[in-house]
């Protein structure tokens, strides 16, 4: 039995999961691997059970990360996951044992709603964290980059940036309805900033996200989520170290 959790976006709203069946799981794989965003969108709407069926496409991607984790921890046998990292400290290389259960206690729920109102040159502005829609585009465009090469690639990995935060907001002065030309008016306004104005506009954009910290301790990096572990004191000086741990949607979805 899987206990049910909370969105950690949203409080007031439950989840229970099921646990996966062979069926469920040879579904699963037929799913390519460098899809993770679809396939954890297809497990999620899938596994919930009883009740309400929540778009995962609409939840945050701390969200999304987090119920793989829940599930995860109510079904694995093993939450042990060794480690191993060169210490800056001592210049040793430490190899140690993480209980992955602990990760829970780094949880933050979120504080207030999923989205903040702020003022850009005046405009109003509305920030929102990434959701599952833009989780699945993002990665589209990250296996495209994948594959390209050169002055394409450098462009690409600009791009992704730019579209990442395009996706966090919204100017109050948009009013078209049609999202395609809200969304193209919204770029354009964008990029016809300075560098100087764009640097200041990131940090005010980031920094509104910062204050909707929730679910695990997590950073995002050029296209991956990284967990942040519990520190781990070297043996030989005992300073702390906090590493970066890939967090990779389909090491927490079942297969055969």
């Amino acid at each position: 039995m899987i206990t049910p959790f909370s969105l950690p976006s949203n409080p007031n709203v439950q989840i229970q999961l099921r646990e996966a069946t062979v069926a469920d799981a040879l579904d699963f794989a037929d799913v390519d691997e460098g899809h993770e965003e679809e396939l954890t969108t297809m497990f999620l709407g899938r596994m919930q059970d009883g009740g309400t069926v929540r778009d995962p496409r609409k939840w945050t991607a701390e969200d999304r990360r987090f119920a793989l984790y829940w599930y995860w921890l109510h079904t694995s046998k093993d939450h042990e996951v060794a480690l191993s990292y060169d210490c800056r400290h001592c210049g040793g290389n430490h190899v140690y044992l993480q209980d992955f259960r602990k990760l829970a206690d780094l949880y933050t729920p979120i504080d207030g709603s999923a989205e903040r109102d702020g003022k850009w040159r005046g405009e109003k502005i509305t920030v929102r964290p990434l959701s599952g829609w833009n989780m699945e585009a993002l990665e589209r465009m990250k296996l495209a980059l994948d594959i390209s090469k050169g002055a394409a690639h450098k462009k690409g990995q600009a791009m992704m940036m730019f579209e990442r935060l395009a996706m966090c907001i919204a100017f109050s002065g948009e009013k078209e309805v049609d999202r395609a030309k809200r969304e193209e008016k919204k770029k354009k306004k964008i990029m016809a900033m300075s560098l100087d104005e764009f640097s200041e506009f990131t940090d005010l954009v980031f920094g509104m996200l910062a204050e909707m910290k929730h679910g695990l301790e997590m950073e995002y990096d050029e296209g991956r989520f990284y967990l942040i572990m519990p520190a781990h004191t070297c043996p030989e000086g005992g300073k702390q170290t906090r590493l970066r741990y890939t967090f990779r949607n389909i090491d927490y979805i079942p297969g055969l």
